[in-house]
């Protein structure tokens, strides 16, 4: 009973109820079977008397004894209901003694024996498993880096395709830029062309036309350069075929599209964009002359006379410090004249640029002629920094190009922000020149009155 009450907890389990009457009832037999053996005389019932034994025909396929010893009962010592009395002690003693035995052969020959050998033969099979599932976790791995290496070469190699491929807007920047150097670089040689043509002429120097006493010369040569390009015969009120100018110039100019230009600044200057001038050749085209006939109409319209004597006196030695104080301002507001020339004057051919330039405006919309005969064969510097940082940004598909690759953008942005420092930069010499203009100006004013106030103070000493 105590073996059976440490059971009592499982055996509300119908699998576990069922085997423990299997056990029961292997045992029970075992034990009824050992137990009439024991005695040796159970079995001697199969020899019974022929009566008995006709008594026990008719019984069917039960077996002769144990319908005897069912029926006799108190015949033999051993029978049923002696055997169902000690059942349970015999069934409880089998079970205690092959628990025993079991225990006795599990220690002895299991735990001690075989025990440390399977737990062995268990480590090295469990040792041999783990290493091939660690070579197969490794061969995973290795897959897994060899696959995110290949990922991250054909990603850096999409991304170098992609951003290594320039767009054809993008070109328009660099391409129209190559000769933007070499024809600033011509413009400021032109200003400086133009700069001594000035001084020249307002110093009297032996190379220029005012060299004569009275500078009649230089008179009579802007007359003749007037008459012969510049005269337009309905100007001083034309009414008819004889009024007007028609007595100087004739019936008409020379050349009908040059007429006032050496006075028109607008024609010459205001609205074109490109200057056939260029002083570093031997070629004296009709724009260098209406350049300077326009800068000798604005600038030192009466040249000092070419030959001024007696400048060993001191006497007059201050007269002329004061005339070369008034060509130096002259020269400070003619400079100005000179850079917007140069700016303005043919430019380079430097870097093949021209025809990317062309190709520049023509998508504006103009054709090939009106491009020639505004922008010239090579466009100066200010019609290629106007295209660059104007034009170019008119067109709408400057915009739509946008829609592109980081890494373009990205350029775009540096070739902008490169062009807004090229115009900052003309900007800022413009604003130098002009600053320059108006402090001579304020000198100028200045000047005056401090000569006023000295002639007042020499007035009233006396």
């Amino acid at each position: 009973m105590a073996v059976l009450s440490k059971f009592k907890p499982y055996l509300h389990n119908k699998v576990v109820q069922n085997i423990v009457c299997v056990c029961f009832a292997a045992f029970a037999l075992a034990g009824y079977s050992v137990s009439g053996m024991a005695h040796g005389s159970l079995f001697d019932y199969c020899g019974s008397p022929p009566h008995i034994a006709q008594d026990l025909s008719g019984i069917g396929t039960c077996n002769c004894i144990d319908t005897f010893l069912a029926k006799t009962n108190g015949l033999a010592p051993f029978n049923v209901v002696q055997n169902h009395e000690d059942g349970e002690t015999d069934i409880l003693r089998h079970m205690r003694e092959q628990f025993h035995l079991h225990r006795e052969w599990f220690v002895r020959d299991y735990i001690f024996n075989l025990w440390p050998k399977t737990l062995m033969l268990m480590a090295e099979q469990m040792s041999n498993v783990a290493m091939y599932q660690m070579m197969i976790v490794g061969e995973f791995y290795d897959a897994k880096l060899q696959l995110e290496t290949q990922l991250l070469f054909n990603e850096l190699q999409n991304e170098a395709a992609k951003d290594y491929q320039p767009s054809d807007s993008f070109c328009y920047f660099g391409t129209n830029v190559r000769s933007l150097s070499s024809s600033e670089s011509l413009a400021m040689a032109n200003q400086a062309s133009l700069n001594q043509i000035g001084l020249s002429r307002n110093l009297g120097n032996s190379n220029n036309s005012a060299v004569s006493g009275d500078g009649s010369k230089d008179w009579r040569a802007r007359w003749d350069m007037f008459v012969t390009q510049y005269c337009d015969p309905r100007d001083n009120n034309w009414r008819g075929g004889t009024s007007g100018l028609v007595d100087v110039c004739g019936t008409g100019a020379a050349n009908a599209e040059r007429m006032n230009k050496d006075i028109d600044f607008g024609r010459v200057l205001g609205v074109s964009r490109y200057l056939d001038v260029n002083f570093n050749d031997n070629n004296f085209t009709e724009d260098e002359a209406d350049v300077i006939s326009l800068a000798k109409n604005l600038y030192g319209h009466e040249p000092p006379p070419g030959m001024i004597r007696f400048m060993s006196r001191s006497s007059v030695q201050h007269l002329y410090l004061q005339l070369r104080s008034v060509i130096a301002k002259r020269n400070v507001a003619q400079n100005s004249f000179n850079a917007l020339v140069a700016m303005k004057a043919v430019g380079s051919a430097g870097g093949n640029s021209p025809p990317f330039f062309h190709a520049l405006v023509r998508d504006l919309g103009m054709n090939v002629t009106e491009i020639e005969e505004i922008f010239g064969e090579n466009p100066s510097y200010y019609a290629q920094l106007e295209a660059v940082g104007k034009k170019m940004f008119q067109n709408t598909d400057f915009f739509t190009d946008l829609l592109d690759k980081p890494m373009n953008v990205k350029r775009k942005q540096a070739a902008v922000n490169a062009i807004e420092l090229m115009l900052d930069r003309a900007i800022y010499e413009s604003e130098l020149r002009h600053e320059m203009l108006l402090s001579v100006l304020l000198s100028s004013y200045l000047e005056d009155d401090k000569e006023e106030e000295f002639r007042n103070f020499v007035y009233l000493g006396e």
